[in-house]
């Protein structure tokens, strides 16, 4: 692992990737800050629309034994060459207790139900249900990051 540092924040290339369902997960560094963590991720899948429908985020577990919650996080979706892409980072609590182990536990939620909220050119707004996505969630093998 790689660590840099600049006055406030520190930086852990991970670079881990596996394979689960077809759907190829690299998380590819860390950025530790005073706000928390920061995954930043890249999954690809053969499925269109498959990740479209999916929330993916992390379960993360300090070598304390304290759970690190998930807050807030983006990720962007495209669709090139015959693959749905999905980018984005997951912003979970910062480290207690001092900390330098993490296990980290990737996992991809499907929707079960849910409205959404579309404005169109004129700026009305258009309410939509979204119909579930009859899919199981997707469990990752765990890993772990040791922390600077």
């Amino acid at each position: 692992m790689l660590f840099i540092s600049d006055s406030s924040i520190e930086y852990v290339t991970i670079n881990h990737s596996q394979t689960v369902k077809d759907i190829n997960l690299t998380v590819s560094n860390l950025e530790i800050s005073a706000a928390g963590l920061l995954f930043n991720f890249n999954a690809d899948t053969e499925k269109i629309n498959y990740l479209t429908n999916g929330y993916q985020d992390f379960k993360v577990i300090d070598d304390k034994g304290n759970e690190l919650i998930s807050h807030s996080g983006g990720s962007q979706i495209q669709n090139f060459d015959g693959k749905e892409e999905l980018t984005g980072s997951r912003l979970i609590d910062p480290i207690t207790d001092n900390a330098k182990i993490l296990t980290v536990i990737p996992y991809i939620t499907f929707r079960q139900r849910g409205t959404s909220v579309e404005v169109d050119l004129k700026g009305n707004e258009i309410k939509r249900d979204i119909q579930p996505f009859n899919e199981t969630d997707i469990e990752f093998k765990s890993f772990t990051v040791t922390l600077p």
